[in-house]
């Protein structure tokens, strides 16, 4: 299990991850995000929307279905990673930090 803080916003998500599902979850706001994850190197995997009950508009919502959020790690430790991440369409790219959550 994760935690993430967003920057921006300071919102702190708890994620999970089986297989190639990702759950997403700010206990707060009571909302999820369920994704699917597509490694596609040691280092890089995609993910798609599922399913969410974020307060996104439909074509938002549409959009992160089919076009993938990239994310790459660029850095490791023993109780975070760093990553990149973007979607091919869109020119903004987040750098951010996920934690282990033990």
């Amino acid at each position: 299990m994760f935690r993430f803080k967003g920057e921006l916003d300071g919102v702190t998500f708890l994620i999970q991850r089986k297989d190639s599902i990702q759950i997403e979850t700010n206990k707060k706001a009571g909302t999820f995000t369920k994704l699917s994850v597509k490694w596609t190197s040691d280092c890089t995997y995609e993910t798609r929307l599922i399913e969410s009950n974020m307060p996104f508009p439909d074509s938002i919502q549409e959009m992160r279905k089919k076009v993938p959020l990239k994310v790459e790690i660029v850095k490791c430790a023993s109780d975070y990673y760093v990553f990149r991440a973007k979607r091919d369409n869109d020119d903004y790219v987040m750098i951010d930090t996920l934690f282990v959550e033990k």
